[in-house]
């Protein structure tokens, strides 16, 4: 197969250079917020919006028995003010930050009111510079504009979100001299932004983020392998998220994404050398996913035997899965909607549980893959009808396993000792609305499953501030709908009415999880 090339900027290609990302700056400053817009966001020009923040808790300054020395932004509005950055030997700290450490981040040192003390810095890189300050903030600030309906906010956290998205293409210019690993934590940052934002257009700039970040991501790649450095698990989570780009543009991976994996592959000093090993099974998944989808590969023989063939490199895989990555199942003290079916999942470490859902995502639509694909066969077999139950069985564990998981996400780590792991400081949030949304519009999941899924994608939408989320519900309401006009019979947990349903009537019909836009 002919595999896409990774987009890349012109001067890099006329030099016939590998390109590190974001070289092209026009494509990328269309959000660049200039004096007039933020004119907007003062008073005079614009009705307040106190009645709607009155209904949400918002983040406060931490009180101090004497006036703190203030450094307010460089527009001295009334509604910037209250953004003021605090320094009274302790690192600064706004709004943005509270919001962000107190929703979007696991371990807490200090809680105080329900809201994060971020006067101890979590993240110690954080507070190295400003601009790492500012990448964040902007993130925060979008979360906090969205569930406060303030727009002020949201004005503010764009300008804060254009000047990292300046500052990146500015240290980009300059690769040999730049702090790669720091600059990737920005990039993280301004898709992140793109996450929460989801505005019209977001989807453009979210593939352009990602894509630059590949390219970065590649030059960190190679370069960790010459200087014998390892690949952290932030960067083994972003190349998840890039394959998931890629299955919802139903495009194969690109060479240069294939050539990524294969250096995290072969790097002895992976962080993590079985969630690497998952990563190579999902490219051959993404693959032939592009190719059914793009029409080259038509025969559902064929289909199901390359299905087939994954599925037991997936079984394979987590036979071997080593003791750590194993979790205990707990039931809820008390029925409550927070746990799915009242039961709920531990693990040792959130990491786990993030690289055990792609995984379970992956298998989920590997065998609606193949569900869809037997479906088109003349006539099925004793063992196609046996594949089907066994299909239809992995894919309600899969998305059960998925729910229950999600607790472990919202759950904050607080007074961790030395000796303890720490776990993945950000709380995965924005990593959970994909799998949820996979396993919510999942073939013949139940009626009370594909509920549960959409009350957590609309809590991350609501009260966290995420509105990619709500983008997601839709998508997964319509999947839903197009299983039921199919003719597909939801399922009890054992999936026992649901041994052989009429999958494609007429035809065939096969699950398409659309693009956030």
């Amino acid at each position: 197969m002919v595999r896409q090339k990774l987009p890349s900027c012109s001067q890099c290609s006329r030099a016939d250079k590998e390109c590190p990302g974001y070289r092209d700056h026009l494509d990328l400053l269309f959000r660049d917020e200039n004096d007039r817009t933020l004119r907007k966001a003062r008073p005079e020009n614009r009705k307040s919006s106190s009645l709607g923040r009155e209904k949400c808790r918002q983040p406060r300054h931490a009180q101090s028995p004497t006036p703190p020395e203030e450094l307010v932004l460089d527009v001295p509005s009334p509604v910037e003010a209250r953004l003021l950055l605090v320094a009274n030997a302790r690192p600064l700290v706004d709004e943005g930050l509270t919001f962000f450490f107190t929703h979007y981040v696991t371990v807490a040192s200090k809680v105080v009111n329900e809201q994060v003390d971020v006067t101890t810095p979590l993240w110690p890189w954080l507070f190295m510079q400003n601009r790492t300050i500012d990448a964040v903030s902007s993130v925060g600030l979008a979360g906090l504009s969205n569930v406060t309906k303030d727009p002020n906010l949201m004005l503010i956290a764009r300008r804060k979100h254009s000047d990292t998205l300046k500052r990146v293409i500015e240290e980009l210019s300059d690769t040999a001299n730049a702090d790669l690993d720091m600059l990737f934590k920005k990039v993280v940052m301004l898709i992140v932004f793109e996450l929460i934002n989801a505005a019209p257009g977001a989807s453009q700039s979210l593939t352009i983020h990602l894509d630059g970040a590949a390219g970065l991501l590649r030059t960190i790649a190679s370069k960790a392998e010459k200087d014998n450095k390892p690949i952290t698990k932030l960067q083994l989570q972003f190349c998840f998220a890039l394959y998931i780009k890629c299955f919802q543009m139903e495009l194969p991976p690109s060479s240069e994404l294939v050539e990524l994996s294969i250096l995290i592959s072969r790097n002895p000093n992976t962080e993590d050398t079985t969630a690497s090993a998952a990563i190579e099974i999902m490219i051959r998944f993404i693959d032939l996913h592009a190719s059914v989808r793009g029409g080259e590969l038509t025969d559902p023989n064929q289909i199901i035997l390359q299905v087939l063939l994954l599925e037991t490199e997936y079984e394979e895989w987590e036979q071997e899965l080593p003791s750590e990555w194993s979790f205990t199942t707990e039931q809820a003290e008390e029925p409550d909607n927070a746990h799915f079916d009242g039961i709920y999942h531990i693990y040792s470490d959130i990491w786990y549980a993030r690289m055990l859902n792609h995984y379970r995502w992956v298998r989920i639509l590997l065998n609606e893959l193949l569900l869809s694909h037997m479906a088109r066969l003349p006539q099925l077999t004793t063992g196609h009808l046996a594949q089907k139950r066994k299909s239809l069985a992995i894919i309600n564990a899969m998305a059960t396993h998925i729910c229950r998981s999600i607790p472990s996400h919202f759950r904050r780590y607080a007074n961790l000792s030395a000796s303890e792991k720490l776990p993945p400081r950000m709380s995965g949030i924005f990593l959970m609305i994909w799998p949820l949304a996979v396993a919510g519009a999942a073939i013949g999941v139940s009626e009370y499953l594909y509920d549960w899924v959409i009350s957590r994608l609309e809590i991350i939408s609501n009260q966290l501030g995420v509105r990619s989320a709500s983008t997601m519900i839709k998508r997964t309401k319509m999947c839903r709908e197009k299983w039921i006009r199919a003719g597909i019979m939801t399922s009890h947990p054992a999936c026992d009415d649901m041994l052989s349903p009429t999958l494609i009537p007429g035809g065939g019909w096969e699950m398409h999880m659309e693009s956030l836009d």
